[in-house]
Formats: structure tokens, sequence, C-alpha cells
């Protein structure tokens, strides 16, 4: 993987190219998830996917036994759809992820299908915006999803599981990116990581619905 950057000093515009020697499947995870890597590597402003092999521009869903056994590949969509973020309900029966087709221009959407791979189904409206990271509540009827803005920063929207009742409970300003949010067992609360600057690293918070409670339990 080549990764780049640049800067000006004394009105004289620097770059600078690196190769970065990393196993294959460190690689891939980073390109896999290139909408949210410069988000939450200190230091990187900007990602862009430079080339991709013809038979792996799709992102499939695989599931695994716990002692490594048993893989199953649950999702077999074609073309360049990337289906990423898989979460199971609480009872193992549902898993619910998001899946973006990048040969258009529409956002991701938030889907769910039984466990077994069956039963494919978007969540929210056509018309929803880009919502990804998916966390389902022990109870199955809520949300919890990462959206993003217009200004590039992304907030924490829960919403019940038919994708209705979108409600933004942990905001964020133009410096500012949420991701990763987690249900508590309670459902009380939802744990996500906050990126409070462009090179700031990532700090978990707590925050109730609504997150006027929010509070910091990581710092740097």
């Amino acid at each position: 993987m080549r990764e780049s950057s640049a800067k000006k000093e004394d009105g004289v515009e620097l770059s600078y190219v690196s190769l970065v020697d990393a196993p294959c499947t460190g690689v891939f995870a980073a390109l896999a998830d290139i909408e949210h890597y410069s988000e939450f590597v200190p230091g990187v402003d900007r990602t862009q996917l430079l080339s991709v092999d013809g038979d792996t521009k799709t992102v499939q869903i695989f599931s695994i036994s716990a002692g490594g056994t048993g893989l199953k590949q649950l999702t077999r969509t074609t073309g360049a759809v990337w289906n990423e973020d898989p979460a199971f309900s609480a009872n193992g029966q549902t898993l619910y992820f998001d899946s973006l087709d990048r040969s258009t221009a529409g956002p991701s959407h938030i889907y769910r299908m039984n466990a077994d791979g069956t039963g494919r189904q978007r969540v929210e409206g056509a018309s929803a915006p880009t919502h990804v990271w998916p966390s389902i509540n022990r109870s199955g009827s809520a949300l919890a999803v990462v959206q993003y803005l217009k200004g590039g920063q992304s907030v924490i929207v829960t919403m019940k599981a038919n994708g209705a009742n979108r409600k933004v409970v942990a905001k964020a300003t133009r410096l500012q990116s949420n991701g990763s949010p987690e249900y508590a067992p309670s459902g009380a609360r939802i744990a996500n990581a906050k990126r409070a600057s462009s090179r700031a690293a990532s700090s978990w918070k707590r925050c109730a619905s609504p997150a006027r409670n929010s509070t910091s339990l990581t710092t740097r």
C-alpha cells in the first residue's frame, strides 16, 4: 500500500510518498474501510483508492465459528457493492450491516438479513442519508448508526429497527467525527468513539439517548 502526504513550507509544497510494508489482511482492512480510514488515523487527511483488481471490488460478509471453523459466505452481491460492519442481534438470528453500491452516487444504507444469509432487506428508505456501523439493542427494537453530514463530520443517530424515528444523540462540529456506536446490554447508553480534531486520537465516549449526558471515558 502506498501512502502520500503533502504540506507547504515557505510557500513551497512538499509531497511525501512512502510504501507501507504490512500483512495482506491489514492492507485489505484499510482499503475496505477507506471511507473511515482518514477519520481515525492521526495525520491522514484524505484517502484515495488508486486501483482495484477486477475480482476483488465486491466486499462480502462471512460468518465463522468462535473456534475458527465453518467459514460461510452470507452475502452474494455482484459488481461494486460493499457489504460491511455486520452486527448480530442479541438472539443471534439477525445480522445488520451497511451496504454501498460504489458504481452509483447513492449513499450507504443499513440492511438486515437472517443469520444464514437469507432474507436480505433494506431497513430504511431509499431517501435516507448515508448510514454505517449499525448496532442493535438487546430487545431488537432500536438501532444506533453513524450518519455523515454535508460538512463531512459524522454523528450518532438512533432509530427504530424499521428505520423510522431517526434522532441524533451524539452531535459533532466541523472538526469532530463519531464512530463505532455500541449499545450497553441494558440499552440505556451507547458507547462511541469521538475524534475531536483532524490530528487527535480517538477517545471513547458514552452517551444517553438523548446525548445530554455525554461523558468522556478516555483522554489523551
